[in-house]
C-alpha cells in the first residue's frame, strides 16, 4: 500500500494496512495548516549510532533531558510547562519558545538566547525596550508579519505556532519537529544485523514562498 500526504510518499509493508489518513489521524489534520507540500528539503543526513533504535525514539520524545544536555536552551524556552497529548499510538508535545525557563535564575533578563531569537527575526536586540516576558508575543507578531510579506498562508496557525516547537511523534519511528517556517524530520531505523546499532535520519525543510524557485536537493551525508 502506498499513498501521499504532506509532500511525502508513504508506504506500508502490511498488505492489509488501513488508509494512510486513517492511520495518521489526528496528526495529519493538525499539521495540514503548515502546508508541508510547500516546503523544500534543505538538509539530509544519516548517522549510525551505537544504540537500539527504540532508545533513540524515547530520547526524542521528552524534554526532561534539556536541563542536562542542552542547558543553553534554558535561556530561550520553557522546558517545564510543556503540553503533552496522547493519540493512541501517536503523540505530540508543545514547547513554548521565546521566553526563559522557570529553571533560569533571572526571569526578567533578556538573555543571549532571547537576543539571538530577536536577531533571527531581523530585530537589533539593542533596540528592543521590552522585558523578557514581552519577547515571545513580539516574536509571534513579527513571524506572522514576515510570513505575510512573503505571501505565505499562516492563517491556520495560532500565535503559539508562530513561535513554539510543535513536536509530533508518528508511530513507530517518525518525528516532525515543526515550526512556522520550517521543520525537521527525524527517522530512527534498525540496523540490519546488530540490535545495538541504528541509523538516525535527519532531514530539514524550509517553506518556499509562492513563485520562488525551489533550491536543488542537497547531497545526502552519512556519518558514523
Amino acid at each position: 500500500p502506498c499513498d501521499t500526504w504532506g509532500g511525502f510518499v508513504w508506504f506500508n509493508m502490511n498488505p492489509d494496512a488501513e488508509p494512510l489518513l486513517e492511520f495518521l489521524n489526528p496528526v495529519a489534520q493538525h499539521l495540514d495548516p503548515y502546508h508541508f507540500e510547500e516546503y523544500a528539503i534543505a538538509g539530509d543526513k544519516t548517522i549510525e549510532w551505537d544504540t537500539n533504535w527504540k532508545a533513540s525514539v524515547d530520547a526524542f520524545n521528552e524534554v526532561y533531558h534539556v536541563q542536562g544536555i542542552h542547558p543553553q536552551l534554558l535561556e530561550g524556552l520553557d522546558d517545564i510547562h510543556v503540553q503533552i497529548d496522547l493519540y493512541e499510538r501517536h503523540n505530540r508535545y508543545l514547547v513554548p519558545m521565546g521566553l526563559v525557563s522557570p529553571r533560569y535564575p533571572n526571569k526578567d533578563e533578556v538573555t543571549d538566547g532571547l537576543r539571538g531569537r530577536l536577531r533571527n527575526a531581523g530585530i537589533d536586540p539593542s533596540t528592543f525596550e521590552g522585558r523578557s516576558r514581552e519577547v515571545r508575543p513580539f516574536l509571534q507578531m513579527r513571524a506572522r508579519e514576515i510570513a505575510e510579506e512573503q505571501g505565505l498562508d499562516v492563517s491556520g496557525l495560532n500565535d503559539d505556532q508562530m513561535s513554539d516547537d510543535y513536536h509530533y511523534y508518528i508511530f513507530p519511528n517518525l518525528t516532525f519537529n515543526t515550526h512556522a517556517g520550517g521543520f525537521m524530520m527525524f527517522r530512527q531505523r534498525p540496523h540490519p544485523t546488530d540490535p545495538n546499532k541504528m541509523f538516525f535520519d535527519i532531514q530539514s525543510f524550509m517553506r518556499i514562498p509562492p513563485g520562488a524557485d525551489y533550491p536543488p536537493r542537497p547531497k545526502h551525508q552519512s556519518f558514523k
